[in-house]
C-alpha cells in the first residue's frame, strides 16, 4: 500500500477512535499547522491564544499529588499575555502535541469521564490568568 494511503488510513482510524471515546483535547497534523490553541475551561467559555506566542511550557507534578502512577499533574503554558494552568492526569501527551505543533484545543472534562479515558489525558481544570490586566 502506498505511503499516502497508509497515512490517510491511519488518520481515519484515529478519528474513529476519537469519536468513540470522550477526549479532552483535539489535535491536528503537521500538514495543517495550528494557528491558535483554544482552551475551554467550561462548556460556555472558549479562549484562544496564537500558537506562535507560546513562550514556554512546563509539565510537573501537581504539588497536591500523592505519588501514585495516575497522580495529578500540572501543565503550565506561558503566553505573552497570559499564563494557562492545566491540571489533570496523564498530561504528557498534551506536552508532546505542543512540542509537535499539533495541539488545537484543550477542554476540561468532569471527573466522571476520567476512568473512561483509559491511558488518554484527562483535564480536570483549566485556569487562565491574564497578565497586566486589572481585576474587573
Amino acid at each position: 500500500m502506498p505511503l499516502k494511503e497508509q497515512i490517510a488510513e491511519r488518520k481515519m482510524e484515529e478519528a474513529k477512535q476519537q469519536a468513540e471515546t470522550p477526549s479532552c483535547h483535539r489535535r491536528t497534523y503537521s500538514n495543517h499547522p495550528v494557528t491558535f490553541i483554544e482552551f475551554q475551561p467550561d462548556p460556555h467559555t472558549r479562549t484562544g491564544f496564537p500558537a506562535h506566542q507560546l513562550c514556554h511550557y512546563t509539565l510537573d507534578a501537581n504539588p497536591a499529588a500523592s505519588g501514585e502512577a495516575d497522580a495529578p499533574q500540572r501543565l503550565t503554558l506561558a503566553f505573552h499575555t497570559a499564563d494557562v494552568v492545566i491540571t489533570g492526569a496523564r498530561l504528557s501527551e498534551l506536552a508532546d502535541r505542543l512540542r509537535e505543533h499539533e495541539l488545537a484545543s484543550i477542554n476540561a472534562l468532569d471527573a466522571y469521564f476520567a476512568a473512561a479515558l483509559g491511558s488518554n489525558p484527562w483535564v480536570a481544570k483549566i485556569t487562565i490568568k491574564f497578565l497586566g490586566k486589572p481585576k474587573a
